[in-house]
This record gives structure tokens, sequence and C-alpha cells, in this order.
């Protein structure tokens, strides 16, 4: 009776790793075969996600195609990763906050994001049968945890990552969870589930479109916009205002359907691998007043440049108008000759660094609170809030004046 349970279902890991090891031997005794079965490490940084469709695999060796069936075999979860990303958060937007990965035996992955308000999202793809391979070698090797007790990073945020190896039995085997920045192998498995998936950029395109009350009732797939990764933008885009001179080596479009205008096809919106919105689609009328902008008794329309610090002011002006005191402060180590202003709350993203300003140009300075309406071109360390619009640039020099000035910032009414 011991027998015949040692010889059933408990014991098709031990047929698998027996099976592992002839492939090994195999291998070594021929140098072609392993070179053509090396795994090539990943060098993907880990906001940049390789691929979106599988590329097809090299047919198996027979000695493969063994392993595989004896893997697939089980039923259930091999693999789970979590990924908790431990601030720092852009706490007025609905952005993604923590992920979720799933392997199963059969090969299938999931892919499960968590946002700090819409509800998770889903993915699930078929990963390679040499990579289903690969992650069964890694959970078979470190299912004790042994290999990285005690492993400790001072980390003050970024992600953890959690690895939980399931059995054929199904019994959970607990790898590491924490910071592991220093540990590529752990790095290197959480890459490589990664690759599969495309950036989770929903979140932004939908915020954006939600600026256009008018067209967001006519799409029809709102919430699963159709996701295809590319190689260069096309022609007949309009870049997102911030974004002019962006580049990246390959972008991702996210297509909404629409009920009417059916002449004008369907709205595309265009981010780059790191997930940054970049454009869309050149088949409506984009132009947008974000901001109403009152000076000197003069009320101006600004266009808010949201992969910048726009969302942040966006955020404070959810409250209500703010109203500014801009004041000369020719000490002010970002630049000569600024009237600057104070807002209740620091910009803290530091992204995009930019370098020539212009005319019209509302911006803000690294990690400050301060904020200025440029009234010529400047060239110095800033980054862009937004532009205000139809305004010569000597129209603008004559409505703000020479010395201190009052400005109210507040949003337009939605009708």
């Amino acid at each position: 009776m011991g027998c015949k349970i040692l010889s059933g279902r408990s014991s098709k890991r031990h047929q698998i790793v027996a099976l592992i090891m002839v492939l090994a031997l195999l291998l070594a005794s021929c140098g072609t075969a392993k070179e053509t079965t090396k795994k090539k490490k990943t060098t993907k940084k880990k906001t940049t996600p390789t691929e979106t469709e599988i590329t097809p695999t090299p047919q198996p060796t027979q000695s493969d195609e063994d392993i595989l069936a004896a893997i697939k075999s089980i039923d259930g979860i091999m693999l789970t990763i979590g990924v908790e990303n431990l601030g720092p958060f852009d706490w007025g937007n609905d952005e993604v906050r923590d992920c979720y990965y799933e392997l199963h035996y059969d090969g299938t992955m999931l892919r499960r994001t968590y946002h700090s308000e819409s509800d998770p999202e889903d993915q699930t793809v078929v990963i390679p049968d040499r990579d289903l391979i690969d992650f069964y070698l890694f959970c078979v090797e470190y299912e004790d945890g042994s290999a990285f007790a005690g492993h400790h990073e001072d980390v003050c945020d970024g992600s953890m990552l959690y690895f939980n190896y399931y059995d054929e039995t199904g019994t959970r085997h607990y790898i590491f969870g924490g910071y592991c920045y220093e540990l590529d192998v752990l790095q290197d498995i959480e890459d490589l589930a990664y690759s599969y998936f495309y950036p989770d950029c929903s979140i932004s395109c939908r915020a954006f479109l939600s600026l256009y009350p008018d067209l967001v009732g006519t799409i029809t797939n709102f919430c699963s916009a159709e996701v295809e990764k590319i190689d260069t933008l096309p022609d007949d885009i309009c870049m997102n205002l911030g974004c002019e001179d962006y580049n990246s080596d390959c972008f991702y479009s996210y297509t909404y359907t629409t009920t009417e205008d059916a002449e004008k096809g369907p709205v595309v919106l265009y981010v780059s691998q790191y997930g940054t919105l970049l454009a869309m689609k050149n088949n409506r009328s984009w132009e947008r007043d974000d901001l109403l902008v009152e000076v000197n008794g003069t009320e101006l329309t600004a266009t808010l440049a949201y992969e910048a610090h726009g969302w942040e002011l966006y955020a404070m002006l959810l409250d209500g108008p703010l109203t500014i005191e801009m004041k000369a402060d020719p000490d002010f180590r970002y630049g000569e000759n600024l009237i600057l202003g104070e807002t209740p709350d620091d910009f803290t993203i530091a992204y995009p660094n930019r370098y020539e300003g212009f005319a019209g140009d509302i911006v803000t300075f690294h990690r400050t609170n301060k904020i200025t309406i440029l009234t010529e071109e400047k060239y110095m360390e800033h980054h862009l809030i937004g532009r205000i619009n139809s305004v010569t640039e000597e129209e603008l020099r004559e409505i703000l004046g020479d010395g201190d000035y009052t400005i109210v910032l507040s949003l337009p009414e939605v009708t």
C-alpha cells in the first residue's frame, strides 16, 4: 500500500525532477543542445515590458516534451508573485498600486492590478513552454526558502516582492517576501512575469477621456480598451501638452470604439513603454479649457499638462479656486527675474524636468510649492503645469504688468 501511495499523484514531482535530470545529462553530453536550450538572461528595465504578444518558441526536444507533459498533468497553481508598491503615491489620482501574478501548471498566467480607487483589472496569457520549465525549475530549487533566509535591504520605498510555490499536492512553500533589489534571481523571475503584459495605463487614459463628457458617453469599451504594441507613432496624432519631444523604444495604442460619429473612427490614445500618455488620434477637436486664470481683471484659459504636474494642480483645485499672491523673488535659485507664488501643497512628482520654457507656460519647480507664469522664453530647470491659451507674448506681459499681481486659478464648470 505504501508503494502505491508513493507511485501515485504525489510522485509526479519526482518524475518531473527525474526527467529534468535526464535532460541535464543529455545537454551536458551535447554542446549544441546546451546552447539551444540555454535561457537568455533578461535585461529589461523594471518599467519596460518586452513583449505584448508572446513570440513563438522553438520546437521542444523529446525530453522537453516529456517534462512539459508531466508538468501540465498537474492541476492548479504553481507559483504566485505579489508586488506591493510602497509609495510615494499621488493621492489626487486613481493609480495602479499593487500587482499579483498567478502561474498555473498548464502554462496560463494571470496578472491582476490593484488600483487606489477603481476596481482591479485582470489579464491572462499563455506563456512559452520553455519559460514554464524555467519557472518550475526556479520553484523546485528555492521551495524551502533557505537561499534567501534572513535577507534584508534598507530601502525607504519601492516594491516588495512575495514568492510562493505550490507543489503537486497544493501545499504552499514560502520562498521569499520583502525588498530584493540585490537578489538577481528573484528580480529576473518577476521581470519575466512582467514581460508578458502591456503596461496598465487604462486609468490615465480613462481619466484623460473624462475631460470630454460628450465623447465619453459614446464609447462602448471604456473599461476594456483594445491594446496593441507598436514600434512608431503615426503621423496623424495630436501630442499631449508637455510631451512634445518625448522618445520611447516602443509604444502602446489604446483603442476606444464609439457608437456615434462613426465617420471619425475610433478614439485612439498612445502611451510610451513607461506608461506616459503621449498623444491621441487627431480625428476630433481636442481643444480643452482645463483651467481658468483670472489676473488683473482679465480672464484667461489654459490647458493642463497632465503627464507633468497638471494632475496635482487639478487635484488642488477640486477643493475650490486658489488665490495666489505673485511677488518678485530675485534670489530664487531656479531662475532670475521671476514673479513667484505659493500653492498649499508641494508638487511632488519629479518627472519630467524641462529646460526650455515659453511665454504663457505655467510652471513649478522640483519638490516645491513655488509657481510662476513665464512671460518670455526661458532656459532653466522646471516642471510644466500648463500653458495659457490664445495670447501673444506681448499681450501676456501687458496683462500681467511689471510688478506683483494676484491670480485666481479655478476649474471651468462642467456642463
